[in-house]
């Protein structure tokens, strides 16, 4: 389990990822926001996501890929695109990465990168950023992870890939196959540090939202097992339980 205390909008809490109970949870802090907790909670909301068991062979994780991924992989290095893999990221690390993401961020209509967040996650010795970047050294794909090193498990928090901002249909070509890469690498690389689980960072399927039907199904090219996890707050102060839906609100 991972805690961080933030501020946001003046009220302070703890961000808690992968509790395995929330009871406990209540009892130690004011009021903590859980991320994929594997029990539910009171006004807790299910949520899935897509888990890869890294104690398998590499080459038994190569082959359970899509074919289509495993060829776009292999393509990508051979046209020289190379990774990156920081477990140990500097703030002016962070601040390249926001730089990277928020403007694929307001392309899309997403929340940009929270910045405080990364912060106390690398705080917290639980932050991981990967790079694709091409031979000219410009940075293809990002990624930031937040890594449980006690609990053996690397999330997906954040990804950018910038194939929006161009018109040229071989470079979006050439960033789709490199997020692949990326991906690939960061698995490998998470098993070779130790981690057991990969986590996609969650599964938006849903069947009316083109886009988070088309984020689904790449995901799904990576293999893995759908898991069922709980997110909410949870506090034990009655008059904050109460401001809990005003508080959910804020936070959305």
């Amino acid at each position: 389990m991972i805690s961080i205390p933030r501020i946001k909008c003046g009220i302070r809490f703890h961000d808690v990822f992968f509790a395995s109970d929330p009871e406990p949870i209540s009892a130690r802090f004011g009021l903590a926001h859980l991320s994929q907790s594997a029990k539910p909670f009171e006004g807790f909301i299910p949520c899935a996501t897509k888990i890869i068991d890294l104690s398998r062979d590499e080459g038994t994780l190569f082959d359970s890929l899509s074919s289509n991924t495993k060829y776009k992989i292999r393509r990508s290095e051979r046209e020289g695109i190379r990774t990156k893999y920081n477990s140990d990221p500097s703030q002016d690390d962070i601040n390249t990465f926001c730089l990277h993401f928020n403007p694929f961020a307001r392309a899309k209509g997403l929340p940009l990168s929270n910045r405080d967040k990364l912060v106390g996650l690398k705080e917290a010795s639980a932050l991981i950023l990967t790079q694709a970047i091409d031979a000219r050294d410009a940075t293809l794909v990002s990624h930031a992870y937040i890594a449980d090193r006690e609990l053996g498990r690397l999330r997906l928090l954040y990804s950018a890939s910038h194939f929006r901002s161009t018109d040229n249909t071989e470079e979006r070509n050439l960033i789709g196959r490199a997020n692949r890469l990326l991906h690939w690498r960061s698995i490998s690389g998470a098993k070779q540090h130790g981690y057991q689980l990969y986590d996609l960072g969650g599964l938006p399927l849903n069947q009316h939202d083109h886009e988070k039907n088309a984020i689904a199904r790449f995901k799904n090219e990576f293999g893995g097992t759908v898991v069922t996890e709980y997110n909410g707050f949870i506090t034990r102060n009655r008059l904050i339980q109460r401001a809990i839906p005003t508080v959910q609100r804020v936070f959305a």
